[in-house]
């Protein structure tokens, strides 16, 4: 016996909301990827009641996988025309798979849940995707649009991590000020840029950032080896600063 399901925009978002398996939900984000990144806009708390009133809840680590598998589908950083000129679907399923399989233990737990990012960009709204699957994660965000507001929260509260743009405003360099300001502190805090501006990337990773890129599979990478959870070898040596360069 065969049945069919026409299935219309809420249905798609109650099927993806209802998935409990990360593989499957890698397998729809990135084959079927402009109508589930569409719909991910819209779930909010990834819960739904089945018959009977029963609650089915996705997992954390599933709601991770969604949310990685539709940044990356995105295109991260890139220009919408060069979208899909990074990383293949295979390569991007692996990278995200092996992101979410070191972030979770066996019970589902995330082991960097309470760690703290501080977030600098003047247009947060462009890196939607990626911060909800930081905070899927169990990450704390910050948010800061310019390079005096990041230092003053810095200078106040304590932070595992800084992620920044390089350019703010009409600043073209304002990422690269930044590095030099934390410098300055003695901070000890890892800075990934985050950017298209890749001409500068080397600059940046000359001025101590730990990785510089405008992919999300290799932001998410250089966060975990931030956090000392990394051990892939999937970051491009361009990507990252090599063993022993000064911070």
């Amino acid at each position: 016996m065969s049945v069919r399901m026409a299935l219309t925009g809420d249905n798609w978002v109650e099927l993806v909301k209802a998935l409990v398996w990360p593989a499957v939900v890698l397998f729809l984000v990135v084959f079927l990827a402009r109508p589930i990144r569409g719909l991910l806009d819209r779930v909010e708390d990834w819960t739904i009641k089945g018959p009977g009133g029963i609650e089915i809840s996705a997992s954390k680590k599933t709601e991770t996988a969604a949310l990685l598998g539709a940044a990356v589908e995105k295109g991260g950083k890139q220009a919408p025309e060069a979208g899909k000129s990074g990383s293949s679907p295979t390569l991007a399923t692996t990278r995200i798979s092996e992101t979410v399989d070191q972030v979770f233990d066996e019970r589902g737990e995330s082991r960097i849940a309470g760690r703290r990012i501080l977030w600098v960009d003047d247009n947060p709204a462009n890196n939607t995707y990626e911060q909800q699957a930081f905070k899927s994660m169990g990450l704390d965000i910050d948010f800061a649009q310019s390079t005096q507001e990041a230092l003053v929260l810095l200078g106040t509260r304590t932070h595992d991590l800084v992620i920044s743009d390089m350019k703010r405003g009409t600043e073209t360099r304002a990422g690269l000020t930044l590095l030099d300001e934390i410098q300055k502190r003695n901070l000890a805090t890892p800075t990934i840029i985050y950017s298209l501006s890749s001409a500068l990337h080397q600059e940046a990773l000359a001025k101590g950032a730990l990785g510089a890129t405008d992919r999300p599979e290799q932001l998410f990478e250089l966060a975990l080896k931030a956090l000392g959870l990394w051990r892939g070898g999937l970051i491009h040596a361009r990507y990252a600063r090599k063993k022993g360069n000064r911070r």
